[in-house]
């Protein structure tokens, strides 16, 4: 509701030309605005962007500024012009006064010194050396015996003795001596062959000391059997496991291949054996004494230079002797290796190379079948030079 803004007398006329209380003078008021039509609304006008003033960012930001053309101008960070460049011709070389090269003899030895010195240079001119008489006693003083004037001169070193003859003589008795052992040597030799060694000598042993093995005499051998294993010439086994090829008899995963003889007890088996293929740790070797199947001796290496002596017993296989290193073994995949068997009654001797490695004493087994045996699934042995040996 209105009011009368002189007396404040409410205004019951919305639209009143003058107050009815104090006369004053109203003037109509202007009708309510309309509000544009839809069409017409943009929110650009509802919501102008802010701080129109400003532009971002400011033309011409970053340029160079008017009044510093770009490119800059031919002169611009180059050597002020009272100074021109390059250098005048002499600068910083030396100095006029001192011409370049030096002259000569600069630095060299000055002229009132030759070089190289004269002689005498460095002595005294003085006192000569050695001065005349020095080392005599002065005149006046001395009185040398014989007279005065007169020294006693040097006397001739005493004749030596002539030692030829007793050269002579030390090189005879020396000749006599070889001649006497040359002499000797050759009556022994020569009575040797009916000399007779009553017996050897004795020595006191210590208390940790083996003694050695008293000399036998080696019992006759007979071959029983031997062949090389070059081509199957005496009907070995020949199938995908035990098979001839280059030059020898090849055993493939595992397989024990038997030789086509009759069954020993006290004999020496030997044979060459090699690992062609397959893992190092894999042992191969000889059977001995198979009795049937599952029942025999194996003496085994490895190409890692180790050596066991096993028994199966109805196909249960118990090491009688554990893997053991031995450097007599040659080791490696194609290092072929002697292997020998020597069985007396229980008493087992084992051979690698030539050198004895073990030995071991068992009772199972007293004579059977002989063979060679190969390495697990995966590997392929080759042996060469089977022999079987009777000791008599």
């Amino acid at each position: 509701m209105m009011q009368c803004p002189r007396c404040g007398q409410p205004l019951t006329d919305p639209r009143p030309s003058a107050c009815p209380n104090c006369g004053l003078p109203l003037a109509p008021q202007s009708p309510s605005p309309t509000p544009p039509a839809e069409a017409a609304w943009s929110e650009a006008s509802q919501n102008p962007p802010p701080y129109p003033q400003y532009q971002y960012p400011a033309p011409g930001y970053g340029q160079q500024p008017p009044s510093m053309p770009y490119p800059p101008p031919a002169s611009y960070g180059q050597q002020p012009a009272s100074a021109p460049y390059p250098p005048p011709a002499g600068y910083g070389q030396q100095p006029p006064s001192m011409p370049y090269p030096p002259p000569a003899g600069y630095g060299q030895q000055p002229p009132s010194m030759p070089y190289p010195p004269p002689a005498g240079f460095g002595q005294p001119p003085s006192m000569p050396y050695p001065p005349a008489g020095y080392g005599q006693p002065p005149s006046g003083q001395f009185v040398p015996p014989g007279g005065p004037g007169i020294w006693p001169q040097p006397q001739a070193p005493a004749p030596s003795r002539n030692s030829s003859p007793l050269i002579i003589g030390i090189t005879l008795a020396i000749v006599v001596v070889i001649v006497a052992a040359v002499l000797g040597i050759v009556i022994t030799r020569g009575n040797s062959s009916t000399t007779q060694i009553s017996g050897a000598p004795t020595a006191t042993l210590g208390p940790n000391a083996t003694p050695l093995p008293t000399a036998t005499t080696a019992p006759a051998v007979t071959v029983l059997f031997k062949d090389p294993l070059t081509s199957n010439v005496n009907g070995w086994s020949s199938d995908t496991y035990c098979y001839f090829a280059n030059n020898g008899y090849h055993v493939v995963g595992g397989a024990i291949c038997y030789a086509p003889t009759n069954q020993v007890g006290n004999a020496v088996v030997s044979v060459d054996a090699k690992q062609a293929s397959g893992s190092d740790l894999q042992p191969y070797g000889l059977v001995v004494r198979r009795v049937s199947k599952g029942n025999f001796y194996i003496f085994e290496i490895d190409s890692t230079g180790q050596w066991d002596f096993g028994i199966s017993v109805s196909n249960q296989f118990n090491e009688l002797v554990n893997p053991t290193f031995n450097s007599a073994l040659k080791t490696g995949l194609g290092a072929k290796n002697t292997l020998k068997v020597v069985m007396q009654g229980s008493d087992f001797t084992f051979f690698a190379n030539g050198v004895q490695v073990g030995t071991f004493s068992d009772t199972t087994f007293t004579a059977g079948d002989t063979g060679v045996a190969g390495g697990l699934s995966g590997t392929v042995d080759v042996f060469n030079n089977f022999e079987i040996d009777q000791a008599n």
